[in-house]
Parts: structure tokens; C-alpha cells; sequence
């Protein structure tokens, strides 16, 4: 029996599920299922004097393999279907309190006393255009990873003479008036930004005072706190990941007996209702923009809804070439970069591989070359313990448990040459680019969106979960440094042919009326 394709992927990912939750038997395709993904009698499973997890309660004990997957893909296109019937229940959000009015004009006031008139000028008519960036998390002293890309934009927006309003809305942010890298930002909750909404809406109004606003990861909670002003701005949203995607998709993060499952189930399905709810809405966004092609397709079978053909642009994120860049020039690159390896990233969760990227060094332990090397690990989070737990008294491994600046990262890059940014999903790969950038050559994964901006000619590209291709890939640039000089010259002119400033930024200011007059 061939099954549709919707169903051979929803068997790909019952495979998956039962793979996660542990080694069972492996039932031939006639036998039926027992609840635990194995054959009546056999696996792990059986036997347990464990209490099962709810949510397998709910597996067929008799279907076969094809009919299993051909109800779960039938019953999802029922469950889909209402979707549309059942309405969005957005949060509810409160008005501002005068003291929360009075925080979003102490802002507005000091951009304008801020708003440099040299850029003005630069404009021709004397007035720069003004855009308004709505977010749920930014870079603050004392935190500086959080939407750090975003951050780029809004510089380079600055740059290039555009008068930029920040603002910080969550439930839970703290409200106040702070600056960062040259940036004022305005945090607080839903109801501060509405006071600001409101505040330029009794002003010039908000059409009259912004020329397009944009919002990156996209929520209920901004949706409702913009509220009616909806209609009255030109609003763009970057849609970069966690906000619109399926909760299997982070099945690493997760866990088949995580107590928290359930709670993530109920998440995707209101994310699915929210998301179908703003596409239908008649004050919906002006545009969307996706980093990659793959997350934009990914997305839409996520959210089960069809983004819009002429409001949908995939622009990747920007890379610095300000920041990110490889010094005097990728020639200055030796043959003896390579032997200089570099984790650098968040180690918070396991999709970010710290992991893989342990395991890879310590595949490298039987190589000739592993005396030469000099490995540098730093990073914060629980999955540090990856390096620390591995490698604690090897004296060529440098493990830091920190917060590294996009400037140290960038200077971390130029000097070492292969940088370990393992992935197990990636709509982009920022980190990964930003080493390239740098001249670095990226040891990855063929996962996720990754293949659509490295081939492996630039780069050491192992399939998914793959620890012995990646050292075997290292392992093969540490014998030859001729090939390993060409990666790093492909990798610097990969990004520099897709990722900085001028094929990004300046495609984001043309499509939110944002490029200067000339």
C-alpha cells in the first residue's frame, strides 16, 4: 500500500515520537501497534510497572502501521477544519493608567529631542521617515542575547537615516526607559504601549507620524495590545520561528513523558487559531517577511493557513559585515586556522547541539592532530556541562560558562578557523553565517532550513544527529589545508552574495517605504 504523502510524513513523525521515547521493537508493517509504539508482546515498554503518560492512552492498540497513519492524517484534516470554526480568544489587555501614559510621553518626548537632524536632512525634505519596532524581548544591559539580530536591524536602520521608535511589550516587562548600544528603548506591558499608540494618535496620528511599523515574533498579546490601532499603521511582520511553528518540531526540547507535553499540544493549537485569526483579519499586517523559503513553507504546513502570495518576501537576516568580517580580508586566512576550533552560542536548550559539538571534539581525541588544536567553548546554560563534563583537564580546550558580545564573537571567529555550529533546527542559522563572515569555515547539520544556505563546498554540511561525519569532516580539513583555505574563501563569499546590508536592509527599507529620498 503507498501511502499519500500527508501521511507518509505524519509517519515520519510517529517514527520519530516512538524513536524519542526510547528503543523499542520494530513491528513489520502488517502488525498492529501496541500503545507503546511496539509490537504486541515486545519492547521496552512492556512489562513497565510505571505509570504510562496520558497522552498514550490515546494510541490505537489494534490499527496496522498504514492504517494508523491513514486515520491521524484524515482526523487531522477534520481537526484542522475547526480551526475556522472556533473563534480566536485573544488576552485580554487593560488600558494604560495615567502613569503608564505618562512613561510612553516621557518617551516619545526624548525621541524627539534625540532625533538627529543630521539624518533628517540627509533625506531631502528635511523630515526623516520614522519607523516603530514592536517587540517582546530586546537587548538590555546585563542581557544582551535577547533578539540581538533585531537590534542590528534598528542600528543599521539608523544608519541609514531612519528615525527608529523601540518598544518592549510583555506581561511581565518591566516598565521603564532605558538605552542600549545607542538605542532608547520603551519597555512595559501591553498597556504602555498602547499609551503610546494613543499618545501619537492624538498627535500628528499614527500614519501622519510613522511611516511602517514592524514586529518580530509576532504574538496573541502584541496582537491584542495594538488593538484598534491596527487599522492605522502600515504594519510588517517578521516571522522567525517559535511563534508560529508545530511543538514537534522541538521534539528534542520536549520529550514524549515531559509532565509540561500536554501544555505545549494546547500551545501549537492556539498558535494555529491565532495565526488563522490574523490572516482573516481585515486590519491584518501589510506584509510578512520569512528568513528562509523553507521556513516560510514549513510555517504554513505548521499553522495549517496559506500566507498571502503578494504580501509574503523571504529576506534573510542581516549580517553585519561592519562587525562580522574576516580582518585584513579572507587571504589573510593561514593554513594554520584550522586548527584553531570555536563554540560560541547559547546553551540553553538542545536544539542549539552543544552536545553534538562535545561529542564531535571528542570524536577528534584519536586524531593525529588533536594536540595541535586549541578549542575554545563559551556559552551559558545547562548543556555547558556538554564541555565542562568532557573536557575539564584537557589543557588545549578553553571552556567558559559567559556571555560572549556580538563584538567578542566576531573577533572569536577571525581568530580561529572552523567554528562548530551543529544544529538540530535552524529556520536561518545566524550564528553559522556570522562565522562565515568571518572566514570561518561552519561545521552543521542538513537539517531544517541549513541546506538552502550551505552545500558543503564552504562548509562541513553532516546529516542530521551525525557526530562521526562532522569529525570525519574536520578530521579531512586538518589533512588538507589547501581545501580547507578554499571552504573559507566560499564561506566569506557565500554570505557576502546573500546576507549583508545591501541584500537585506536595503530590501526591508524598500518594502516598508523606509528608503531614503533622494
Amino acid at each position: 500500500m503507498r501511502l499519500p504523502a500527508g501521511a507518509r510524513r505524519a509517519l515520519t513523525r510517529i517514527r520519530a515520537l516512538r524513536d524519542a521515547a526510547g528503543p523499542r521493537a520494530n513491528p513489520a508493517p502488517h502488525e498492529p501497534l501496541d500503545r507503546h509504539g511496539a509490537a504486541p508482546g515486545g519492547g521496552a515498554a512492556a512489562g513497565r510497572g510505571t505509570a504510562e503518560p496520558d497522552w498514550r492512552r490515546h494510541l490505537p492498540t489494534t490499527l496496522t502501521t498504514a492504517e494508523a497513519v491513514t486515520a491521524l492524517a484524515l482526523d487531522n484534516a477534520h481537526l484542522r477544519a475547526r480551526l475556522g470554526t472556533d473563534p480566536w480568544q485573544g488576552p485580554a489587555v487593560e488600558e494604560p493608567t495615567d502613569e503608564q501614559r505618562a512613561l510612553a510621553e516621557e518617551y516619545l518626548t526624548g525621541q524627539q529631542a534625540a532625533a538627529p537632524s543630521a539624518q533628517a536632512a540627509e533625506t531631502g525634505n528635511g523630515t526623516a521617515p520614522r519607523h516603530l519596532v514592536i517587540v517582546h524581548n530586546y537587548p538590555r544591559p546585563g542581557a544582551e542575547y535577547g533578539n540581538g539580530f533585531v537590534h542590528r536591524r534598528v542600528k543599521l536602520y539608523q544608519q541609514a537615516g531612519v528615525a527608529v521608535d523601540v518598544v518592549v511589550a510583555g506581561p511581565n516587562a518591566a516598565p521603564r526607559i532605558y538605552e542600549y548600544d545607542g538605542v532608547r528603548v520603551l519597555s512595559g506591558s501591553g498597556p504602555v504601549l498602547r499609551g503610546l499608540l494613543s499618545a501619537v494618535e492624538a498627535g500628528a496620528g499614527l500614519r501622519g507620524t510613522y511611516t511602517s511599523a514592524s514586529t518580530h515574533f509576532l504574538n496573541d498579546y502584541l496582537w491584542a495590545a495594538v488593538g484598534e490601532h491596527r487599522a492605522e499603521l502600515d504594519w510588517y511582520v517578521y516571522v522567525h520561528g517559535f511563534e508560529a511553528r508545530h511543538w514537534v518540531r522541538t521534539l528534542c526540547n520536549v520529550g514524549l513523558d515531559d509532565p509540561k507535553l500536554p501544555a505545549h499540544v494546547a500551545a501549537t493549537v492556539r498558535r494555529q487559531r491565532f495565526w488563522r485569526h490574523v490572516l482573516d483579519a481585515a486590519d491584518g499586517p501589510a506584509g510578512y517577511v520569512f528568513v528562509s523559503d523553507w521556513w516560510r513553507r514549513a510555517c504554513q504546513e505548521d499553522m495549517h493557513v496559506v500566507f498571502p502570495a503578494d504580501r509574503s518576501t523571504v529576506i534573510t537576516n542581516v549580517i553585519d559585515d561592519a562587525v562580522f568580517h574576516p580582518g585584513t580580508g579572507a587571504e589573510s586566512r593561514s593554513a594554520d586556522d584550522r586548527f584553531r576550533l570555536v563554540w560560541v552560542r547559547s546553551a540553553s536548550r538542545p536544539n542549539y547541539a552543544a552536545d553534538l559539538a562535545a561529542r564531535t571534539l571528542e570524536t577528534l581525541r584519536s586524531s593525529p592532530h588533536w594536540d595541535r588544536l586549541r578549542i575554545t567553548a563559551i556559552g551559558e546554560g545547562a548543556h555547558m556541562r556538554e564541555f565542562t563534563d568532557r573536557f575539564a583537564g584537557d589543557p588545549n580546550v578553553r571552556i567558559e560558562e559567559r556571555f560572549a558580545s556580538q563584538g567578542e564573537v566576531a573577533e572569536l571567529y577571525r581568530t580561529h578557523g572552523i567554528a562548530l555550529v551543529p544544529s538540530r533546527l535552524d529556520t536561518q542559522g545566524v550564528s553559522r553565517d556570522e562565522a562565515m563572515a568571518c572566514a570561518c569555515v561552519p561545521v552543521t547539520n542538513a537539517v531544517a532550513a541549513i541546506p538552502e544556505f550551505v552545500d558543503g563546498t564552504e562548509s562541513v554540511l553532516a546529516p542530521a544527529e551525525d557526530v562521526q561525519a562532522m569529525a570525519d569532516g574536520i578530521a579531512a580539513l586538518l589533512d588538507d589545508p589547501a581545501e580547507y583555505l578554499r571552504r573559507s574563501r566560499r564561506a566569506v563569499a557565500n554570505v557576502r552574495g546573500r546576507s549583508l546590508p545591501d541584500r537585506t536592509v536595503e530590501r526591508e527599507l524598500a518594502l516598508m517605504g523606509l528608503r531614503r529620498s533622494t
